[in-house]
Order: structure tokens, then sequence, then C-alpha cells
């Protein structure tokens, strides 16, 4: 620490914390600027800095050019941050130098592009306050960007410095960009807290990707790396040795694809070139204050992708830095490639043993996939690979997940992908996740491991995913849908797939993270992220009303061909809208009783694809690996089924769907466009239907929607049948003659387009006159005019003349009511506008007219009175 060229501050520092300030700085003075520079060679500071201001040892502001640097030298004994450097540029650099003996940060970088730091050694820095839940203070001795406006830090370089004896960090700084050249590698910290405090590259929340590495801590009494911030997050190259943790990463950010990744890297549970173990009792043991038991190490302790940062002094910081207190995110895998474990002993009697990967006892809602692959072990046994940890029965209480535990960490899955660490899947201590032909209880990590598939396509044992699905209502915090249970029959017939035991998974909603003031908030996130088997149908059951929307991902399976069926039991008959993604398209749609649950059905279906049961109100939805995301989303509507005295044969030959559509459609004077027939079976004939709410009014290419509604109708119609085309004040309605559509618009006028091939249809009776058109309207210039009916019958009137005759009118007799024109088929007639009495027509299809008539007119009776 010597030197010949001497700065210090005055004897009596030692009892006023008090001494010299050296500023160098930029000045503005009037039409001048004062640049100042200094050049600083082996020089000693000491006894400098005054305690709890601004004003440190040595200080550079708002300096730029190489003039200003500090190498060979020594600061020591500051009563404040032995060097600050602020609002600076290019040029200023600290080189070869030690900083000895510092109250808060030594060494602090603010706002700043473009130093350099290197082979700086700094030791001993000690606290402003002690470090609690209500710290104020970042405590590092090298802190670096910390701080400052977005953007204000770049270019920051810093290599081979040391950080020896803090009482918190040894480095805190922000990371680089995932993919750049690295300027911060090579350091390396020892006897710290944390050894290196990461922050997310850039002061932008949401940063893309934060890298670090190139870095080694060694006896950290809590951990040697950590990172808590809002940013994807990639670590190579770290040397973690001796440590309490070696490392924990905790991205901070919503989103449903969040990634961590560690590669290339050491952690040692126990170096004897570095422990204390075996030393003392009163330093070593379980209950030492140290807190150093050789059998108390954790070489990587599980990612947790939460929703929001903690924050950062001066702001409260919420300790210990480990604790999650906020909601996990929606997704995120954690990926461990290429590290080695080694010296993770056995011996010892503590309660919380060692363990080269551990899950974190603080995180109670929900845990990501963990990957590892190329892992390589020394010194460490089977039983010290992992340690599952259970729910803190603390979390029962009615401030957390009021009175039953919280699941997250029932559902912790772990996969080795190369068999080179643990083999196949590791999963938390839940029986009911496991299949006994497959796995195995491992009672030293408090967990279950099951083999894994010889290939890809090995089926004979189950693969495992996280599947998470979430309430997207706007009571999700409020309203309890928990219990949720996720259950799966057991496969024991092997026409259905490999033989599998019954799967059980019983979860709760998130915790409660919220806060009024010093209450507890009582709002707990409906998001449930449970473990299952892949390529199996499950139930999943609700406490509460299912949600009228949700959204649902398989995450991470082993391969994009993975899948699973979920099925979930309405209270109520609904109208499902399911879609992918981000689209607002609604996916098709099959209406049956019996979804596909073999595990050769399964392996048909594609992301999305979708059943409806309308006799159990079920919905059955399946999920594919990959990126896709499905959700739901219900909208009112009326189930109906209707029992007809008709022989299923005559149904489909003298009715058929189409006409039991538009006659329904009359009778409700809604859209036809709004009914969906799900169903026809024996018993006689059993009729099932839904009818969906009015469509919105149709795009404004008219011409190309219509021509879209007479072509589904193509085939099926009459000539000169009406079919209703929907609308949101009137209906527009379709003329269909020949090979021309006639569109009426609701306010009038009409527009002529061709359908082809031209629309076929059996010709009806010469008794029956077409219809009349909608009451006042006068055919358009270019509309068909008046015919002879097909069979020589009389002509047919045009639209909107009058018209009467024989049939069953609207098929339930007496006048026509008010609204859409009545669709008219084969043995119906229209009664006019005089409203003229309907009488049963000779054909059978008029008498099944009639009959099915009153059957409807009944259901809507029933209806409105419900």
């Amino acid at each position: 620490l010597s030197r010949n060229v001497v700065v210090q501050g005055s004897p009596t520092t030692s009892l006023e914390a008090h001494g010299c300030h050296v500023l160098t700085a930029r000045l503005p003075d009037g039409n001048w600027t004062h640049q100042g520079a200094a050049a600083l060679t082996h020089v000693e500071v000491r006894n400098c800095g005054q305690w709890e201001t601004d004003h440190v040892a040595l200080h550079f502001e708002g300096v730029h050019g190489e003039a200003s640097r500090l190498s060979g030298s020594a600061l020591h004994s500051s009563w404040n941050a032995a060097l600050l450097v602020r609002d600076s540029g290019a040029g200023v650099a600290v080189l070869d130098s030690v900083v000895h003996q510092t109250i808060g940060s030594a060494v602090r970088v603010v706002q700043s592009q473009a130093v350099q730091l290197q082979r700086v050694l700094v030791s001993g820095v000690g606290p402003v306050r002690v470090t609690n839940e209500d710290q104020t203070d970042v405590i590092a001795a090298f802190e670096l960007c910390v701080y400052g406006e977005a953007g204000g830090c770049a270019q920051l370089e810093v290599s081979e410095c040391a950080a020896v004896g803090s009482a918190d960090f040894g480095f805190a700084y922000r990371g680089e960009v995932c993919g750049a050249d690295r300027l911060v590698h090579h350091n390396r910290a020892r006897a710290t807290q944390i050894g290196l405090f990461l922050l997310r590259q850039g002061e932008d929340a949401d940063s893309a990707c934060t890298a670090a590495g190139h870095f080694s801590a060694v006896k950290a009494q809590q951990f040697g790396a950590f990172f808590y911030q809002a940013s994807d997050v990639q670590l190579d190259n770290l040397a973690l040795v001796d440590c309490v943790g070696g490392l924990e990463v905790n991205p901070c950010r919503e989103g449903q694809d969040n990634r961590a990744t560690v590669s290339q890297s050491a952690v040692v549970g126990v170096s004897p070139q570095h422990s204390l173990c075996g030393l003392s009792d009163a330093l070593t043991g379980c209950d030492s204050a140290a807190g150093v038991d050789c059998d108390q190490r954790v070489g990587v302790l599980a990612t947790s992708f939460i929703t929001a940062e903690k924050s950062l002094p001066p702001s409260k910081s919420s300790l210990p830095w480990d604790k999650i207190k906020s909601d996990a995110a929606f997704g995120g895998v954690a990926h461990l490639d290429r590290v080695h474990f080694a010296n993770f002993p056995s011996s010892g009697g503590c309660s919380a043993a060692s363990a080269a990967f551990r899950t974190n006892a603080r995180s109670p809602d929900a845990f990501p996939t963990h990957r590892f692959s190329r892992i390589s072990l020394s010194g460490v046994p089977r039983s010290r690979y992992l340690r599952f940890d259970p729910p803190n029965p603390a979390w029962r209480d009615d401030s957390d997940c009021q009175g039953v535990d919280c699941t997250g960490l029932f559902n912790a899955l772990l996969k080795d992908l190369d068999q080179s660490f643990f083999g196949g899947y590791a999963l938390a201590n839940n029986p009911g996740l496991a299949d006994t032909a497959a796995c195995q209880q491992e009672v030293a990590w408090n967990g279950i491991s099951c083999a894994a598939p010889a290939d890809l396509d090995d089926r004979s044992v189950p693969r495992f995913a996280t599947l998470t699905f979430e309430s997207l209502d706007r009571d999700t915090l409020t309203r309890r849908i928990n219990p949720v249970t996720v259950w799966a029959d057991a496969v024991v017939d092997e026409a259905d797939g490999p033989p599998r035991d019954a799967y059980l998974n019983t979860l709760t909603a998130f915790q409660d993270h919220h806060w009024d003031f010093q209450y507890t908030s009582m709002l707990r996130l409906s998001r449930f992220p449970p473990v299952v088997q892949t390529n199996r149908h499950y139930n999943v059951d609700l406490a509460g009303t299912v949600p009228t929307s949700m959204r649902f991902q398989l995450q991470y399976p082993d391969t994009d061909d993975e899948v699973v069926l979920l099925t979930l039991t309405f209270d109520r008959p609904e109208q499902v809208l399911v879609m992918l993604n981000d689209s607002t398209a609604p996916l098709p749609q099959t209406l049956t009783a019996q979804p596909p649950t073999t595990a050769d059905q399964l392996a048909t279906l594609s992301s999305g694809q979708n059943f409806y049961s309308l006799a159990t109100n079920q919905l059955s939805l399946a999920l594919r690996g990959g990126a896709d995301v499905v959700r739901f989303e219900t909208q009112q509507a009326v189930h109906i089924s209707l029992h007809i005295l008709l022989d299923l044969d005559l149904f489909f030959s003298q009715i058929g769907e189409t006409e039991f559509i538009f006659r329904l459609a009359a009778l409700l004077e809604i859209p036809s466009s709004s009914i969906q027939i799900a169903e026809v079976s024996e018993g006689s004939t059993i009729v099932k239907a839904t009818v969906l709410p009015a469509p919105a009014t149709p795009p404004s290419d008219r011409t190309s929607y219509l021509s879209g509604v007479a072509q589904n109708f193509q085939g099926k119609l009459l000539a000169n049948d009406f079919v209703d085309a929907g609308g949101d004040v009137d209906d527009w309605l379709l003329v269909v003659s020949g090979d021309v559509t006639e569109v009426y618009e609701p306010l009038g006028g009409s527009t002529n387009f061709e359908v082809s091939p031209p629309v076929p249809g059996p010709s009806p009776p010469s008794s029956t006159p077409s219809p009349s058109g909608p009451p006042g309207a006068t055919p358009s210039p270019g509309g068909p005019s008046p015919s002879p009916a097909p069979g020589g019958g009389s002509p047919s009137p045009s639209p909107g003349s009058g018209g009467s005759g024989s049939g069953s009118g609207s098929g339930v007799g007496g006048n026509n009511p008010p609204g859409p024109i009545v669709p008219i088929t084969t043995g119906v007639s229209d009664p006019g506008q005089d409203g003229g009495q309907a009488s049963a027509a000779s054909s059978p299809l008029a008498a099944v007219s009639s009959l099915l008539g009153a059957l409807l007119l009944s259901l809507v009776v029933i209806l409105t009175s419900q």
C-alpha cells in the first residue's frame, strides 16, 4: 500500500470520518469550460473520503480523454468509496492498482462509457448500514453501472480484477448483450456474501438477453453468482468454489418462452485448497454463525422465472435475495450444459444435506423445466446429485396458500437429455405423477427418478413435460377455481396404448404476493403448472365454474411430436371458440360424444384440435409440443335436442339437416347461419343442434362474403329458395335461381353474382308456388323474372309478390310471424301477405313438417318461460 507520493487527510479524520476529497472534473465557467485531467502513477491516497456524502477519496467527474488515469497506485482507509468515475468517457482508465478498507462500495462507475478497469484489487469493503430487510445501499467492491438512466453506461472494460472480503457483493454490474464480444471477463471474488450480483444489460426493462462469464468466486457466504432481473440470461465459464450456494438465476419477466442457460462451468462444493472444513465445529458446525458447514453446500439452486424484479437500493430490497416475492411467469426453461460438479460430500449430519442441484425452498408457485446435458461429476455420490424441497408448511396460512400446501414444489421436473447426470427424468416426491413400471423412489433426493426412453420412437416408458394453463378472466386474482385436479385413468388394454398407472395431481392457485400496506391483499393468480406424462388423455376438474377464457401450453417436451388431450366439463351448455396463439379466428370444432383417447388416436391430433360433447358439456383440447399456445373463449349458446317420431332414413331422405336448419331458423327468427347440427341419431330420430349468437356484420367485400354463403348451400337448395346470410340490423337474403344468386340488402337494392356450377335442387311439386320476397320488396332490374314452375305448374311469383296456397305455412300454421323471410321448400307454401291460413299438405313431407313445427313451437315456449 505504500507509495512515495502520498495524498492524505488530516490526523483527526479517524474521529471525524471526514477526510480529503480529490476531484478531477469538467467545470463550466461562463463562456469557458475548464476540462480537468489527472494522471496519477504510483500514488498513495489514504484517510480520504467523507462519510455519508458524495465526496469520495478520488473522483473523476465529466472527464474525457486519455490524459486521466490512475495506475500503480493505492487507495486505502477511506471513509467513503475510494474511487468514483461519473459521466466520463473514453480514455479514463484505472490500471494495476489496489483499494483497501473502504466504507460502502469501493470502486463505483456511474453513467460513463468506455472506462477501463484492469488488474485492480479491492479488499476489506465494510457496510454503511447493516444489510437486512431495510437495506438502503448496494455494497460492492466493484459497483459498476448499477444506477443511472437508460443507455448511460456502455463499453465498460473490466478484466483481471479481484474482490476480496466484502460485506455484501464482490462485483455488481450490468451484463452484456448476448452474442457480443465480452468486455468484462476473467474477474474473481473471494470471501463475499455474493461473488457476482448480475444485472440485466441496459437499464430498460425487459432487456432481451443478458450475458456474463469468465468469472470465479470462492467462499461466498450466499452465492458465487446471482441474477434476479428482467431478461433472458446466458452464463458461461464460471468457476464457483467452496460457496454455500454456487449459482442461482431468476429471470424476472412475464412470458411463455423465457430462457436461462449455464454452460462450460465448474461448481465445486468443497475444495481442499480453500475450505474451512474440519478445522473447528465452532466454525463449521450445522449451527455455526458462519453457516459454512461442508454438509450444507448447494451447487446450483433451481431457476425461477418470475414476473417482477426486486427493487434495488436505495429503495428497500426484500431479502434474502433468493426468496421469490412475485408470481411465477407463464413459462420458461433452464438448461445446464457442460457443467462439472465436484466434491459434494455425503458425510455429516446436518438436516439440510449438500447437493449438486437443489430446488429453491423459497419458491412456492411454479418450477420450470430444467434440462441437463454433458454433465460431469467427481467426488459426488448419487445421494448428493439432487435435492427436492417440500413446500413450507407455514405457507398454509391465510396470507399465503390459504389452508393448503402451495403445490409448485410438488411439480418439479428435471430432464437429463443425454444420460450424463442422473439419467432420464427426476421428479419431486409426488407419487401421483409417476409410473411404477418406469420410476423409483429416491429417498436421499426426496424425489423420484424415471427411466428415459431408449430413443425418440420409444413409447414403452412415459415421457414428461410441464403443462401450464390459467384463467384469462378479469377475476383471475379474486375468484377461486382451485383446488384443480388433473387426473387420468390407468391404461390397461394395450389397444389403448402402452400400460400406464393412473395419474392424479391436485393443484392450488399461486401464493398471495400482493400487499395493501402491511396487509396481504388476498389476491392469488389462477395459474397452474402441473407435470404430466405426454401422449395421454387427462381430465381437468375445477372447484369453481370454468372461466370464460383460458390458455394452455405444453412446455418443452422431449420432441414436438408429444401431445396431450385435456377434457374440461362446463356447468352449462356453452359455445366454445378455440384459437391458436394470437389468432382471433376460431379453429374447427368437432361435435362428438367420444373424443379420441387411445395413443394411436392422440398421435394424429394437431395443436388446437378440439371436440365438444353436447351430451356432457365437455370440451377436449389437443396440445402439442413447440411454441403453440391454445386458448378458448366461451359465448352464449342454446343447445337443443329433439326426438322426432320418424325413421332415421326417412328423416334424411325427406327432411335432411339443411331443411331442419331452415325451419328452426324461421321459427326462432334468427339467421340460419347461427344454427349448427351436432348429431342426428336413431331413437326414433334424435336431432341435436346449437343456436349461436347472430353473426357480426359481413365484411365490406359483400359480394365475396355472400358468394361464400351461397357456395356453402350449393347443392342443398331449391331454385328460388331464400337463405338468411346474416346482418346486424335486418337480414340479408340470397335468392338462388339457376346459376344466378340475387342479394337483397337490408336497406333495399340488390346485387347479382354467379354461383358456378349452377345450384342444383329437386323439382318441387307443381302445386307448390315459389316463395314471396320480403314485404314491400320489388325485383331489381337484373333479378329473376317469373318463370314456369318446374313440372309444368303455374308461374312462380318473383320476390316481393304475394301468393297463397296449401301447406303448413311456417311449419306451425297461422300467420307468418314478423322478421326474416321464412325459407320455403318442398311441401310447404307461403301464407302470403294476407295472412292466409295454412292447411296440412297431402305429401308425407308436409305432414312431417307440421309435426316438426309443433315440436319446435313447444320448445320455444319452454325456452321463453325459462
